[in-house]
């Protein structure tokens, strides 16, 4: 047990260190904007290992804690793109319990994506964060449906598809949501951010921008 405390104590000493690296300039987003910096993968590995362990141990607790962590160290590395993937790969194991503290963390991932890359207005930030931090509760309290983004893929409406222009994505509940589109050879052709909050609700696609009715 005194083992098992020492290591967690180590393994936060180490996050704190490594956050406090990028606020201090010692390390920098710019040197992960195509691969991840040696600095970074070190301390991804030191946590698949923790992560490994608590599969194998089938704890789930400490597999949710880490895998939280390795999403936030990419997010601090710049990479909010890997951060999203990792945490969509979360509603494969994730307890209904958590599901909604999930939505929440990817809602906001995908807001900073949206305001950086400029996809998203900077005059309704204020309205966006309040959507992110509604977002679970609009969602599991409309007609009992679950928050899980894995379901709501499932009720999507993409018109037309396949499509050589423009589609029209309908029935996304209130949200701020990473769309990413695959053609037929399964290439990623355009990734964009996009709110589904009031009138965002429908959004269209025309070549690599997003226009949407008002």
């Amino acid at each position: 047990m005194l083992l098992k405390i020492y290591s967690k104590v180590s393994l936060e000493k180490m996050l704190e260190v490594y956050g406090n690296a990028f606020q201090k300039g010692q390390l920098e987003e710019i040197d992960n904007a195509t691969n991840l910096s040696s600095e970074v993968l070190q301390v991804c590995s030191v946590l698949d290992t923790y992560i490994n362990r608590a599969i194998t141990s089938n704890d789930y607790s400490e597999k949710l804690y880490l895998t939280f962590n390795k999403a936030q160290v990419y997010r601090v590395a710049g990479r909010r793109d890997l951060s999203v993937n990792l945490l969509n790969t979360m509603y494969n194991w994730i307890e209904v319990a958590d599901q909604e503290y999930l939505d929440k963390i990817i809602c906001l991932t995908n807001l900073e994506i949206g305001i950086l890359d400029g996809s998203l207005p900077l005059d309704e930030v204020d309205i966006l964060l309040e959507t992110c931090n509604g977002v679970a509760y609009r969602a599991s309290s409309s007609n009992n449906q679950t928050s899980s983004s894995k379901n709501l893929v499932n009720k999507l409406t993409v018109v037309p598809n396949p499509s050589s222009s423009t589609v029209q994505i309908e029935g996304m509940h209130d949200g701020i949501f990473s769309i990413e589109m695959i053609n037929v050879n399964g290439q990623s052709v355009l990734t964009k951010i996009i709110s589904t909050s009031g009138k965002y609700r429908y959004c269209k696609f025309v070549t690599r921008s997003v226009l949407c009715n008002i």
